[in-house]
């Protein structure tokens, strides 16, 4: 395993109002044999200028016009002096530092967990099947979707970006859409490859029975409402029909009756 330590600087330089730009890479690298390695590379305009050789500490001229530069660098014997202590010395000093109290950190690893979630693709009578990879650490993740456990899909999936969690770990989407034909023809399952994983996590779609539940729910729940559409109108047309009815005499009452003139004895 190499462990490093990069330093970039970019620098933009004015010249007769023209905008140029200037930048420098430099670092150090570090084996587990101890073997170390120094670079410094610089470019201008986007192109190699002039570099450093981390074996001769001695200036590399890529272009005729960095020449004159790397002559007046190596003139310059403070200058030198200090480029060649720090990468000769201080990075890799610097570098060691970081592994010792770094290591845990950087060499740490968290196992993905993986969920598979679907739902009705908006754009096709299909289905949309989410492989939600989260929790893993190094950011570094391959996730797949593949069908009848051998074939890699290209075709029909879309894959997000891998984003960071609230705790310093990582999540990515990867979502397949899948025909009602294909469905039935094939099966699918998401592998997972991971630096915390010995082997590939393979995770079978299995077809949630639920996603038909919620059709019936809603067909019943449809049902239910046009049944009491139904009775409503037909208590209106009833209520409706009754307010038009003629008007008619009521039938009299018992007492209505005694005092009518006909049931008056003669004295």
């Amino acid at each position: 395993m190499i462990q490093m330590i990069v330093l970039r600087i970019l620098c933009w330089v004015h010249v007769a109002a023209a905008v140029h730009t200037y930048q420098d890479t430099g670092g150090c690298e570090l084996d587990d044999d101890g073997t170390g390695r120094a670079y410094s590379v610089h470019a201008y305009d986007g192109k190699d200028f002039i570099s450093l050789d981390g074996e001769t500490m001695t200036w590399v001229a890529a272009v005729q016009q960095a020449v004159f530069y790397k002559h007046k660098r190596e003139a310059d014997t403070a200058f030198q002096q200090t480029d060649v202590g720090f990468y000769q010395q201080e990075c890799f000093q610097s570098l060691k530092w970081y592994i010792q109290y770094g290591m845990e950190t950087v060499l740490r690893k968290v196992c993905p967990e993986v969920m598979l979630i679907q739902r009705k693709a908006p754009k096709s009578a299909g289905t949309d099947v989410i492989c939600h990879v989260t929790g893993f650490y190094p950011r570094e993740v391959e996730v797949n979707w593949v069908r009848d456990g051998e074939h890699l899909l290209e075709e029909g999936v879309w894959s997000g970006e891998v984003l960071p969690n609230g705790d310093r770990t990582y999540q990515l989407r990867k979502t397949l859409t899948v025909s009602p034909e294909e469905q039935e023809k094939h099966s699918y399952s998401c592998q997972v490859d991971h630096a915390s994983l010995d082997e590939k996590m393979d995770v079978k779609w299995v077809p949630e029975a639920g996603l038909n539940m919620w059709f019936v729910a809603g067909g019943v729940l449809a049902a239910l409402v046009l049944i009491a559409v139904i009775i409503g109108v037909l208590i209106w047309k009833k209520r409706a029909s009754g307010a038009k009815r003629p008007d008619y005499t009521p039938a009299q009452t018992k007492e209505q009756s005694d005092a009518s003139p006909n049931s008056i004895n003669n004295d």
